[in-house]
């Protein structure tokens, strides 16, 4: 039954900081990912892309989508989610248990980010992949440990 608590238990205050960052870097990243979406520049290529993805569609349960939509939904999705993920680990208290989660969901999304996209999410996540390892692992300070 230890082990339990010591899951829960909150973060000292020196954690707080690197899972602000961690959460920060996440939200930056979603917001960036949004407003690329969102205002970038098509291209005449991309146009043409996108149009031909128009045609194909797909039937799923309720409802019939074409490969642009359901593209454009994962997309969005994925920046909204990239921001209230960043945004739960910045600002909540964490505990040891969601401080791991936030370990495992931030190396994830590097990794994934290096593997399938380019230099920009990659740096993002993996700053946020850093920060929150150091909220994890990092040893509170002296002072703090004195306070506790």
């Amino acid at each position: 039954m230890q082990s339990l608590g010591m899951l829960i238990q909150e973060a000292p205050s020196h954690q707080l900081q690197w899972s602000r960052i961690a959460g920060g870097s996440l939200a930056l990243t979603g917001v960036g990912h949004l407003a690329t979406e969102l205002f970038a520049p098509q291209t005449s290529e991309t146009r043409a892309l996108m149009a031909a993805l128009h045609e194909l569609h797909v039937s799923l349960p309720g409802a019939q989508r074409s490969i642009a939509e359901l593209l454009l939904g994962f997309s969005l999705i994925m920046g909204v989610l990239l921001i209230g993920s960043g945004a739960l680990i910045m600002t909540a208290r964490p505990t040891r248990f969601s401080r791991l989660t936030a370990v495992a969901l931030t190396l994830g999304a590097s990794v994934l980010a290096w593997r399938y996209l380019f230099v920009v999410p990659g740096v993002l996540t993996t700053i946020a992949a850093a920060a929150a390892s150091m909220a994890f692992w990092r040893r509170p300070p002296e002072r703090d440990m004195e306070s506790t």
